[in-house]
């Protein structure tokens, strides 16, 4: 997979589906100099394990903030933990991964977070941001209103 061009970085998740650490596959891909996008990462003591293994790579690091969020854990915050170490003790790169919404876009960029990913739709979005409340309220009624007449439903 590493030779398939410079841009391509070969992912592997943190854990194994049976709970154990991959530590040793990234450490031997690592000496290998393959560039590698380590996966599924929802704790900073997951990445503390494994810095000191790849500190001087590009490595990217995919933390899933949104399915943080999804249990209850506040995503900003850990992520915002997270790039602080990661940027202090490595070359290493966070990604911001399983987004929720456009807005996480800007949650990401405010906290230094390299990269992001996100669906299409969530992308789309990002251009609603800044949009005047008011006129946003406005616009959502007329579609509801657009809607309606295009139901042909009438009372």
């Amino acid at each position: 997979l590493n030779k398939l061009g410079e841009n391509v970085y070969v992912k592997i998740p943190i854990l194994y589906t049976n709970g154990q650490s991959t530590l040793r596959v990234i450490e031997n891909l690592s000496k290998e100099s393959i560039k590698l996008n380590i996966t599924a990462i929802f704790l900073i003591n997951q990445i503390k394990k494994i810095i000191p293994l790849i500190k001087d790579t590009s490595t990217i690091l995919s933390i899933f903030a949104g399915r943080l969020y999804d249990s209850g854990i506040d995503a900003k915050e850990k992520m915002l933990e997270i790039n602080k170490y990661v940027h202090q003790e490595s070359s290493c790169l966070t990604l911001w991964a399983s987004t929720r919404m456009a807005f996480d876009y800007v949650v990401a960029t405010n906290i230094q977070t390299d990269i992001i990913t996100m669906q299409i739709d969530h992308v789309k979005k990002i251009k609603l941001i800044g949009t005047d409340p008011t006129e946003y309220s406005i616009n959502t009624v007329k579609q509801f209103y657009k809607d309606a007449k295009e139901s042909g439903f009438t009372i």
